[in-house]
C-alpha cells in the first residue's frame, strides 16, 4: 500500500497536470483570438495585393520609390505635393506675364495707331484750309473739334477694354496666389497631422499591446498561483486528516 506521502506526491502531480492543462487552455484562448485578427487581416491584404506573390513582387518593382523609402510616405507626398504647387504658380505666373506683355504691345500699337490718325487728320485739314484760305479759322478749330471728340468716341472703349482686361487679370494672379496659398498650408497641415496621428498611433498602440500581454499573462499565473495554493490546501488537509486517522489506528 503506497505511503501517505506517495498518495500526497500523486495527487500532487495530478493537480499540477490539470493545472497547467488549464494554463494551457488560457493560452490556447489568447492564440484563438490572435489567430483571428490574422485571417482577416490577412483577407484585406489579399483583397487589395492578390494571392500571387510573384506578381505582387513585379507590382512592387514596378511602384518601388527609394527616396519614398528612406524619408517615409508622408514627408515624400509632401514635398512632392508641395513641388507640384509651385510649379503649377510658376506656369500660371509664366503665362500671365506673357500676355500681359501681349497686352502692352496691343495698347502700344492701338495708341501709334491712333497717333498717326491724329496726325493724319491735322495734316489734312491744314490742306484743305490752307487751300480755301480759312487757316486757322473758326471752322478749322470747328472740325479738329468735331474729329477729335469723333477719335475719343472711337479710342475710350477700347481703352476700357484694355484697362478692364488688366484688372481681370490682376484679380486673376491675386486670386491664384492666394488659392496656392491655401492649398500649401492644407498640404502642410494634412502632413503634419497625419504624421502626428501615424507617430500617436504607433506609439499608442505599441503601448496597449504590451499593457494588455503583461495583464493577460499577469492574470494567467494569478490563475496558476490560485489553483496550485487550492490544490497545496487540499493535500495538507488529507495530510492532516491521514495522520490523525493514523494516530487513532
Amino acid at each position: 500500500m503506497a505511503t501517505v506521502e506517495e498518495q500526497i506526491r500523486s495527487i500532487d502531480s495530478q493537480a499540477a497536470d490539470e493545472i497547467n492543462k488549464y494554463i494551457d487552455e488560457l493560452k490556447g484562448e489568447a492564440q484563438g483570438d490572435y489567430d483571428f485578427v490574422v485571417k482577416f487581416l490577412k483577407k484585406q491584404f489579399e483583397t487589395a495585393l492578390g494571392t500571387d506573390d510573384s506578381a505582387r513582387a513585379e507590382f512592387f518593382s514596378k511602384v518601388a520609390n527609394q527616396l519614398e523609402k528612406r524619408v517615409g510616405r508622408i514627408p515624400f507626398d509632401f514635398d512632392v505635393k508641395t513641388g507640384r504647387e509651385k510649379v503649377d504658380i510658376a506656369n500660371f505666373l509664366r503665362r500671365t506675364d506673357i500676355e500681359d506683355t501681349d497686352l502692352r504691345a496691343r495698347e502700344l500699337e492701338f495708341q501709334q495707331q491712333q497717333e498717326f490718325a491724329t496726325g493724319l487728320e491735322t495734316e489734312q485739314r491744314k490742306e484743305e484750309f490752307g487751300a480755301r484760305g480759312l487757316l486757322d479759322s473758326g471752322l478749322q478749330k470747328k472740325r479738329a473739334s468735331q474729329q477729335a471728340e469723333a477719335r475719343r468716341l472711337q479710342t475710350d472703349p477700347v481703352r476700357r477694354a484694355f484697362e478692364l482686361e488688366r484688372t481681370r487679370r490682376g484679380e486673376q494672379v491675386g486670386e491664384a496666389k492666394l488659392q496656392s496659398g491655401r492649398r500649401l498650408e492644407d498640404i502642410e497641415t494634412s502632413a503634419r497631422r497625419g504624421g502626428e496621428d501615424v507617430q500617436f498611433g504607433f506609439e499608442k498602440g505599441s503601448e496597449a499591446a504590451s499593457r494588455d500581454l503583461e495583464k493577460r499573462l499577469a492574470a494567467v499565473e494569478r490563475t496558476g498561483a490560485q489553483e496550485r495554493r487550492t490544490v497545496l490546501g487540499q493535500l495538507t488537509q488529507e495530510e492532516l486528516l491521514k495522520k490523525q486517522l493514523g494516530q487513532f489506528g
